[in-house]
């Protein structure tokens, strides 16, 4: 595994991907609502990787120097704003982890959210949150260390300090759908319904579209839309059909753009068979299927622009128009960080 994760760029055939294809149709600034920076001592993948063997971990740091040179790289001439976290692992000291996010995002006048854990301490949370800048919460399934990932709920992983917190300053909370059949599991369905009840102050995101890769995991969305402090980003969705169920079950007003960096620096494409989400890669992964026979030359782009690419197949065939398209990629992000700091501010 890499240290660090140096874009294999090839100009031959990601330039004209980008030159003729995406960057024509994407607005003038974009808005990577998903992406995650770290160093080294920010996680430990031995542990990590036991916890969760499918995980996709493509390098051993990915620090925001990193991930601003290749965002550039992906797509030159446009103006960059991004909601960035740190990598999750249960094993690691989460203010650690949280201070050195502050301090980058701070810098580079980007955006951040904090790494909560399982933490049940209101007052704690708040002052690391407000000390940190960070505009909401990060939870994830693995910082619930008790149960196994087919049985973590949405209380589980989000407690009741969390939930007020959230509730009572308007926060993100970036909701990664636990347990195994994702959005096809009423207990995840009727656990976003409790969420958005619970915190109607809260802006809650479904991220990776409720971790629908392809149709077959979209489920019964049932009356999800009609909770209006929901919202759900695109990282990492590749397919076109689940953005075009998307567009159609919530509008292009409460559609995000996001990537998932680092992952999304890999060059493949996310594919499904019988129902199965598969990793396709050009470099070798345990997690992934590859191809390491020289006598066939894989002619594959990088994930971001797969993600890019499904979407735009989408809103075509919906019939989005340039002023929705700057919505998803960028305006909705800015209104929704604008809501979320006015709020932090009262």
């Amino acid at each position: 595994m890499d240290m660090h994760f140096p874009l294999d760029y090839e100009a031959e055939i990601d330039a004209p991907v980008f030159e003729h294809e995406l960057g024509p149709w994407l607005p003038e600034a974009i808005f990577d609502f998903h992406s995650h920076v770290y160093r080294p001592e920010d996680v430990s993948y031995t542990k990590k990787q036991s916890r969760n063997p499918s995980m996709p971990v493509v390098c051993e740091s990915y620090p925001l120097e990193n991930y601003l040179d290749s965002m550039g790289r992906l797509f030159p001439g446009k103006t960059l704003h991004a909601l960035l976290f740190n990598t999750i692992d249960p094993n690691m000291d989460l203010s650690v982890q949280n201070g050195y996010l502050a301090q980058v995002a701070q810098a580079e006048n980007l955006h951040a959210l904090m790494l909560g854990g399982v933490c049940d301490d209101e007052a704690k949370l708040e002052d690391e949150l407000r000390a940190g800048g960070f505009l909401g919460l990060k939870p994830y399934w693995s910082y619930v260390t008790w149960k196994s990932q087919a049985d973590v709920t949405l209380e589980d992983m989000i407690p009741p300090a969390q939930r007020r917190l959230a509730d009572r300053l308007g926060l993100i909370l970036m909701v990664h759908i636990p347990r195994l059949d994702r959005l096809a599991d009423p207990v995840n369905v009727e656990g976003l319904r409790r969420l958005c009840v619970d915190c109607p102050g809260a802006k809650v995101i479904m991220a990776h579209f409720g971790r629908a890769y392809f149709p077959e995991a979209v489920g019964d969305l049932q009356d999800l839309p009609s909770y209006e402090n929901l919202l759900v980003d695109c990282s990492m969705v590749q397919d076109w059909e689940v953005c075009q169920i998307m567009i159609d079950t919530f509008g292009p007003r409460r559609i995000l753009f996001g990537l998932d960096m680092p992952v999304a620096q890999e060059k493949g494409k996310l594919l499904s068979a019988n129902g199965q989400r598969h990793f396709f890669t050009k470099r070798v992964h345990p997690w992934s299927i590859n191809n390491s026979a020289g006598s066939y030359k894989m002619r594959c782009t990088f994930y971001a622009y797969e993600i890019v690419r499904a979407f735009k197949k989408a809103a075509e065939r919906e019939g989005l128009s340039p002023d929705d398209v700057r919505d998803v990629f960028c305006d909705n992000a800015l209104r929704l960080v604008s809501e979320v700091e006015a709020g932090l501010k009262r």
